[in-house]
């Protein structure tokens, strides 16, 4: 009796309403986020309002942006993705760089250290590294979204070329079959 607690794999369940023969939903544009404008050696915040998201998770939800209410968070650091607990789900940019450049790329993000060890990806145009995802301290007892449970890790050094880039973040695989991280932003600083 009832629903499944998952559905079969690789399905996703749709809805259409219609009334005498016509849809009562309509698709309207969908606007193609920013594409960010570098010059090389600025500090850039790939956050999630900036992104385009990618996939489908359990049920078929799809990552969701959420604020942080805290007001000392710096702006574009007020949002974060959640929940994150799919390998299907991923998150990409685009940037417009005036020079090639050379970055150092930090993740900020918290993941519960009894959850750490899962396996991202990060691929810079046809570029992928591969890594696993570090723990960031324990499942807190008060809100778990609190901002300052997030630490920045770094990922590593990327280059981007002169002209249009895209940058991706996913996940491979997970240490636990139901989170990832709490996916707060890349910030890539120029070397």
């Amino acid at each position: 009796r009832g629903l499944p607690s998952l559905p079969p794999e690789k399905t996703v369940n749709l809805l259409r309403l219609t009334c005498k023969h016509e849809p009562q939903f309509k698709v309207g544009k969908v606007r193609p986020p920013p594409v960010l404008l570098a010059a090389g050696r600025e500090q850039i915040i790939l956050n999630p309002r900036s992104a385009i998201h990618h996939g489908r998770g359990p049920k078929g939800y799809e990552l969701t942006v959420q604020e942080i209410a805290d007001e000392r968070a710096p702006p574009e650091l007020r949002y974060i993705v959640f929940p994150w607990s799919a390998t299907a789900l991923a998150l990409s940019w685009r940037i417009r760089c005036r020079r090639s450049a050379a970055y150092q790329v930090r993740l900020h993000h918290y993941c519960p250290d009894a959850h750490a060890g899962s396996l991202y990806e990060l691929s810079v145009n046809r570029e992928k590294r591969t890594g696993d995802l570090p723990g960031t301290g324990a499942m807190p007892l008060d809100h778990p979204k609190d901002f300052r449970r997030f630490k920045a890790v770094a990922l590593g050094e990327i280059r981007l070329k002169k002209g249009m880039n895209r940058i991706a973040f996913k996940t491979l695989r997970m240490k636990t079959s139901y989170f990832f991280t709490f996916f707060r932003a890349l910030v890539l600083t120029g070397c």
